[in-house]
Parts: C-alpha cells; sequence; structure tokens
C-alpha cells in the first residue's frame, strides 16, 4: 500500500524482474529497464543518482525474480499503480504469509509435535511489527524466509524423529532452493546440510557404537554417500553456476566487494569486532519488536531496550533450561523426550550462523538490516512459545501477541504518517500516493481483523499435547 519505489531497493529489484521477463540475466551495472517499468519507474529513476539506476541487487540468484516475473506481468498488464513492482511486492506478501504458517509448523515441531506452541509462534512472528513492514515491500525477503524455514523444519524432523530418504531429499531440495534466493541464505542453507550429515554420521550403527552412546529418535536408514549426493548435488544443480559467474564477473561468490565498491562504502574491522558496537543489536532488537518502519521516528519505544534485551535473554535461557527439564525426566521415567534436545542444538547453531553472517556483511561495509535476523527470529519466537505454553497455558501466548498486535496498532498509523510527511519524490507525482488498485488499498485491515480473530479461535480450540502416563507421574 506505500507509494511505489518508496523503499530504494524496490526499484533494483523491479529492474530485475523487467530483465527475467526479457529473458535476460542482469549484472550489478545493468541500467534498470525503464522504458517498459511503467511510468512510476521512470519518475523514480529521474531523481535517482547514477548508482542507483543500475539493477544493484543482481548479484543476487535468479530465483525470487523467476517468481515474480509473472504476478509482475499481470499487474503491470493491468495498468495498476506501481505496475510490475505491485506483482512483486504480492509475491514477497504470499511467501511471507506462507513462512508464517511454516513457522507454526517449525514450533510444533521443536515442541514434540505440540500444535498449540506451533500456534503460538507462528502467531508472534506474524504479530511482529517489522515482520509485516518487510513482508509487504518488493523485494527478495519472503521468498528467502520461505524456504529457510522449511529448511529449518526438515533439519528439525531429521533430528527428532530420525534421517529418512525422503526427510533427506527434502532437505536437500529446501537447501537448493535456498541458495538459489540469495548468498546469505545459501551459507545457512549448506550449514544446515552439514548439520543433518553430521546427525545421520552420528546415527549410523558403527558410529553409535564408536560413542557407547544411545541414539537419539531412530537409526539412519540412509547411507552416508547417498545422503551427502542428495544434500549437495541439488544446490550445485540450482545455483553453483551462478555464484561461479559472480567470481568471474566480481571476484568474489557475492559480489559483495564490487558491490559495497558501487555504493562508496569501506570496510570496517573484522567480524569480532562487532561485540564492541552494541548498538547494532540493540537497534536489531528494536527494529524487530517496537518499529514498523526501519527509520527510527520519534515517538519509537526507545524505552524498551532493557525490557527487550532481558526477554530475548530469558527467552533464550529458559528455552535451554525446559529442553534439558525434558532430557532429564525422560531419563528417569524411561521414555522419550518431549523435545528434542539435538533438534534445539542444530537451531542454536542456526542462530549462531545468522549472527555471524550479520557480522560478516557489517564488517565489509554493508548495512546490519533486522531483516537479516528473521531466521534466528523464527527459532527464538518458536522458544518463547514453547515456555510461555508451559509454564502459562495458552492464554500466557495469546497475551503476549496481543501486546505486540498493540504495538502494530500503535506504530502502523503513526508509520503512515511519517512517509506523508517525509516524501521521497515531487508533492503530486504517481511516487507520493498508494501502490494498487482502491480495493486492494482498503483490503488490510479487514484481513488483519479476521485473522487475529482466527488465530484466537484456533488458540481456544487446539488441545494440547498429552503426555505419556509414565511423563505425567514423573
Amino acid at each position: 500500500m506505500a507509494p511505489p519505489y518508496r523503499y530504494s531497493d524496490e526499484q533494483a529489484h523491479a529492474g530485475y524482474v523487467l530483465e527475467i521477463q526479457r529473458g535476460h540475466l542482469p549484472t550489478i551495472d545493468t541500467p534498470i529497464d525503464a522504458a517498459h517499468g511503467g511510468q512510476e519507474l521512470r519518475d523514480r529513476l529521474r531523481i535517482q543518482p547514477l548508482r542507483r539506476r543500475d539493477v544493484w541487487v543482481a548479484n543476487n540468484p535468479p530465483l525470487p525474480y523467476v517468481m515474480a516475473a509473472g504476478p509482475s506481468a499481470i499487474s503491470r498488464a493491468l495498468g495498476w499503480p506501481g505496475g510490475p513492482l505491485l506483482g512483486l511486492r504480492l509475491t514477497n506478501l504470499a511467501c511471507m504469509v506462507a513462512a508464517v504458517v511454516l513457522v507454526a509448523r517449525l514450533g510444533a515441531n521443536l515442541a514434540g509435535g505440540d500444535k498449540l506452541v506451533g500456534l503460538v509462534a507462528g502467531g508472534l512472528f506474524a504479530a511482529t511489527p517489522h515482520v509485516g513492514f518487510i513482508g509487504g515491500i518488493g523485494g527478495t525477503d519472503g521468498p528467502a524466509m520461505l524456504f529457510t524455514v522449511l529448511i529449518l523444519d526438515v533439519l528439525v524432523s531429521i533430528c527428532r524423529l530420525g534421517p529418512t530418504r525422503w526427510r533427506v531429499a527434502a532437505l536437500g531440495t529446501w537447501c537448493a532452493c535456498g541458495a538459489a534466493c540469495r548468498p546469505m541464505t545459501a551459507v545457512l542453507a549448506a550449514a544446515c546440510a552439514a548439520m543433518a550429515f553430521g546427525v545421520i554420521l552420528l546415527r549410523t550403527p558403527q558410529v553409535s557404537r564408536l560413542l557407547h552412546r544411545d541414539r537419539e529418535g531412530e537409526p539412519a536408514r540412509v547411507g552416508l554417500a547417498w545422503s551427502a549426493l542428495v544434500l549437495a548435488l541439488p544446490a550445485i544443480i540450482a545455483s553453483g553456476w551462478w555464484y561461479q559467474r559472480n567470481i568471474r564477473l566480481y571476484g568474489d561468490a557475492t559480489g559483495s566487494h564490487h558491490l559495497l565498491e558501487k555504493f562508496v562504502r569501506n570496510p570496517r574491522s573484522g567480524p569480532l569486532t562487532m561485540i564492541h558496537f552494541p548498538s547494532v543489536w540493540r537497534e536489531t532488537i528494536r527494529t524487530l519488536f517496537v518499529r514498523r518502519l526501519e527509520s527510527q521516528l520519534p515517538t519509537d519505544l526507545a524505552g524498551w531496550w532493557p525490557a527487550l534485551k532481558v526477554a530475548v535473554i530469558a527467552a533464550l535461557v529458559v528455552t535451554v533450561t525446559v529442553v534439558a527439564a525434558d532430557q532429564l525426566l525422560a531419563r528417569r521415567s524411561g521414555s522419550t523426550p518431549r523435545t528434542s534436545a539435538q533438534a534445539w542444538s542444530a537451531m542454536y547453531a542456526s542462530i549462531v550462523v545468522v549472527i555471524a553472517l550479520i557480522a560478516q556483511h557489517w564488517s565489509g561495509g554493508g548495512s546490519p538490516h533486522a531483516r537479516y535476523s528473521f531466521p534466528a527470529l523464527a527459532v527464538l519466537l518458536s522458544g518463547s512459545a514453547l515456555c510461555l505454553v508451559r509454564f502459562g497455558t495458552r492464554w500466557a501466548g495469546a497475551a503476549a501477541i496481543a501486546v505486540l498486535l498493540a504495538i502494530q496498532a500503535r506504530q502502523v498509523p503513526l508509520a503512515t504518517e511519517y512517509i506523508a510527511a517525509h516524501t521521497t519524490a515531487p508533492l503530486n507525482s504517481e511516487l507520493t500516493f498508494s501502490i494498487g488498485p482502491p480495493w486492494w488499498r482498503l483490503a488490510g485491515v479487514p484481513v488483519i481483523v479476521l485473522g487475529a480473530a482466527a488465530l484466537l479461535a484456533a488458540l481456544a480450540l487446539v488441545a494440547p499435547l498429552r503426555l505419556p502416563a509414565r511423563l505425567r507421574r514423573g
């Protein structure tokens, strides 16, 4: 609903889609096709510096843009305000909505199949203010997050239930899709594939006997060579050629050095020195939970930082405590643990990978956007949901969701007023009016109300996971 090309990266993403529609693969220095992008894109490029008139996001693989090519062609052909950008935004939104649903599945999976925990996790993720903002702009975060959550969910299933041919093949497929979205997702996908291979290795009878330990979950029923091939080959086929192309064109697989040079960004000190810049993490957490936009508004809830910091640390620590208690209780009762220590270890390892990626990007001179932390946010909120349901029942989860929705209700009007007051184009230009047809502009509020009502109804109706008799006695 925001004015077209209000956010700087949108023009480059739309330019990439236009190149895909023409059957071309752009480079970082390919000029944006203003002639076929509609009046709004031409107006935007007219007031932009030269370096922002190119498809500077072309270091990313083409999968998200191929997904958006059809919807963008339709919105462009219908002549709706925003042209191809509206189709790009709708594609991003649809993928982010699917990712929210999958976060609910991931939360339930991490909680041992407890659907109530999954509903709370999905509700918390959907209600996080910045998630809604990123889901509504024209970018690649929706597809990247969709495939990331699919990767994490299958990895949890492998850790919790054991590796099967179907699960290993599914993980290899989603890793290939994630790697074909953007470089950060490719690194996380590779880390998850490596963790899955480690789980398969540990559960082979020979290694298990060597370590003299009981295996968690089912033993491995797949061969090591077959698993390595299925986990690695799809990604190599899907996007290996693209990263090789980046090396040939820009000198590195991600193209980051050339891109940051283009925007006159100077490298900072090494990634580990980010520890000495706590403001980066402070602003990331603030942006996620109490801001709608990335821009800092005068009305932001800046004083909430101490409470947010404590809440995040407490969620991580208490989740570890709950999972450890589950293992101890199950060992004493001789039953299967409610949660998988191996699965949660893999999820915490994924958080470390995400933090390392953000630190590396920052050290090279890039901006540490809060959206880069969405994969870690999904794990954090899954742990929060587990703790809320265990210690406070479903209504504690509903209360936490209500707090985030209340912040949204406060921030959305303020963000709208901020955008209206801080235009990035001449007044009365097409770039200052809402995107899309009139009915689309009015659809947001009813959808939010119906979604919140459906979530509350599900929280009230879904039965909690029943414990085995031995665990109840324990």
